[in-house]
């Protein structure tokens, strides 16, 4: 698409070599930090709250576009309240790169900047990461997805979905050793999608590695790794006769 250099143009607030405060200038530092909520605990602490919100801002017709632009004024709210609601963030990335925007009139801010935002208030949430990702994807920045897929890695290393997602990345850089192994990762802990196989095999890339794992579950804190039993000793041997 012709316009996707351009408006990759006006992104990368966040990634861009600016100083560390050129993001929080543009989109806006949050105000009232304990009016804001974490997605993540949407059916927990923020159940209540979040039903509300999406009930008033995030309807089916918001979540798939099916409104077009009469969308944004829930998508902004919805973010406003939750700034990690990741089905918004995708709902925003797939309405701003169907309207070639890289700000959507009636939005308070960029699109980047929700991502900026969400990043910022929850740093360690590796849905978010990846969501930007596929944005970043979307207009074919792909080295800048890739790194906010390893970062999603990072942070979530047993999400069989982002591993295979930057398994595509890295294969939209032409990378195919680490495509392969990210792929490898996928498959072999069940993912059923066999797009990024066909992908590989295509380009001859394809390199079956049953020995290519996800990485283990984190210890919990405090908790120290288990070390492999000592081997038996060996029995001693019988005297010599003389």
């Amino acid at each position: 698409m012709k316009y996707l250099p351009a408006l990759a143009a006006m992104c990368l607030l966040a990634t861009a070599a600016a100083p560390a405060l050129a993001a929080p200038k543009i989109c806006g530092v949050f105000d009232e930090p304990a009016a804001l909520s974490d997605y993540r605990k949407g059916r927990t602490e923020f159940a209540v709250r979040l039903a509300q919100v999406e009930r008033s801002s995030f309807s089916p017709d918001v979540e798939s576009g099916a409104i077009g632009m009469a969308a944004v004024s829930g998508l902004d709210a919805t973010l406003a309240a939750f700034p990690n609601h990741v089905p918004a963030l995708n709902a925003l990335t797939r309405l701003a790169l169907k309207e070639k925007r890289a700000k959507l009139p009636g939005m308070k801010f960029p699109v980047e900047c929700y991502y900026d935002r969400a990043q910022r208030f929850a740093p360690d949430d590796a849905a978010v990461y990846a969501a930007y990702a596929a944005y970043l994807l979307g207009l074919g920045l792909n080295d800048k997805a890739v790194e906010m897929y390893v970062r999603a890695v990072e942070l979530d290393g047993r999400n069989v979905v982002i591993h295979y997602n930057l398994g595509l990345a890295y294969f939209k850089l032409n990378n195919y050793e680490l495509a392969n192994k990210y792929a490898q990762r996928a498959y072999n802990a069940g993912f059923p999608l066999p797009g990024l196989r066909s992908l590989l095999q295509n380009a001859g890339k394809w390199r079956h590695m049953p020995d290519e794992k996800m990485p283990p579950p984190p210890l919990p804190e405090g908790a120290e790794p288990e070390l492999a039993p000592a081997p038996e000793p060996l029995p001693a041997p019988a005297p010599v006769k003389e």
